[in-house]
């Protein structure tokens, strides 16, 4: 009896194949209790397309800067040492008036 009922579940779960639902085991039976809670129909060849089409723009970024080879790298460290010396010069000017103040710590 029990089986025909097991049966049952993976008959009507082959109906619902695909959709994303929310499920739950009854902690006092065991038996699984369905929430028809239906989110939205998840097709495999739309997930494929989705990951493919990720999958080649990271391909082709990184094509791309691998291409322009040491440039990012300088362009990024120049912009991390334009902003270093402006936080500096920032510094310098805050800690000239905390003393001319007298709050310098």
């Amino acid at each position: 009896m029990a089986e025909e009922e097991r049966g049952k579940q993976y008959q009507q779960s082959d109906k619902y194949a695909g959709l994303v639902a929310a499920e739950e085991v009854s902690e006092h039976t065991g038996q699984w209790i369905r929430s028809a809670i239906y989110l939205w129909p998840v097709k495999p060849e739309n997930m494929q397309q989705i990951s493919f089409a990720i999958g080649h723009f990271l391909e082709d970024t990184f094509k791309i800067l691998s291409a322009m080879g040491w440039m990012p790298v300088i362009g990024i460290s120049i912009v991390l040492g334009l902003g270093f010396l402006y936080w500096m010069n920032l510094q310098a000017k805050y800690s000239r008036k905390a003393q001319k103040d007298g709050t310098l710590i």
